[in-house]
């Protein structure tokens, strides 16, 4: 889960980098294409991985394709064996996910109104916590696994995304015509405690449900 997040995390690193300079290079239209075609090269990627993943069933040992049993499949009732712990996983994931992302998405304004940094600086300083995301997410997953206290490690988290958001609503507005590096302080702890939520989440989910349900619990965490 820790690569999974860092490699995601990339991605909006690079987009904050690179399709701003595009459409300020061109036009609207040009920056849009170039989203298509990474969303094309995904395509492609995911028709690959279709053909992968049938070879791997004719390469089993006992020549037959894997299938699911009836016990296996999703039934509606699966839902009633969700027990409160997982509930509360949910609900802590909602009102983090909609404090974190917001203030990361709306920054790049603040960067240019508050701060007088221009559009391309701004879209690139607003990925700070993405970029720390995908350096450390790996390492956090690593050592949660081996020290466990899960449920600690999310309530620190917290504790860092509340003093981030505090922090940026007080801090004072720039003095003078240059930019000023004052919102890198919350950018940065704000890439702390997300990385550290969102190494622990994750990787929480399979404890509180059971094996079979395991895939349903995390279309329902994500989609919520």
């Amino acid at each position: 889960m820790g690569l999974n997040l860092s490699v995601a995390r990339l991605g909006s690193v690079i987009n904050g980098i690179v399709v701003p300079r595009v459409f300020t290079a061109t036009n609207l239209g040009t920056a849009l294409m170039v989203g298509a075609i990474i969303c094309g090269g995904s395509a492609v990627a995911a028709v690959f991985l279709v053909l992968l993943d049938k070879k791997a069933d004719k390469m089993d040992p006992n020549g037959k394709s894997a299938k699911l049993s009836d016990d296996d499949k999703f039934k509606c009732s699966d839902l009633l064996t969700f027990r409160v712990p997982f509930w509360f996983l949910v609900l802590s994931c909602l009102v983090t996910y909609m404090s974190v992302f917001p203030y990361v998405q709306t920054v790049g304004g603040l960067l240019q109104n508050k701060y007088h940094f221009d559009e391309n600086t701004s879209a690139t300083l607003f990925g700070i916590p993405f970029i720390i995301s995908a350096c450390i997410c790996p390492f956090l997953g690593f050592g949660i696994d081996k020290i466990g206290r899960r449920v600690v490690f999310i309530m620190f988290s917290s504790v860092i995304l509340i003093a981030t958001f505090v922090t940026s609503m007080l801090l004072p507005d720039c003095p003078t015509e240059e930019p000023c590096y004052y919102e890198v302080l919350p950018l940065v702890m704000c890439g702390i405690g997300y990385s550290i939520y969102a190494s622990v989440i994750w990787g929480s989910i399979p404890y509180t449900v059971e094996p079979r349900t395991v895939g349903t619990a995390y279309g329902i965490c994500t989609a919520i």
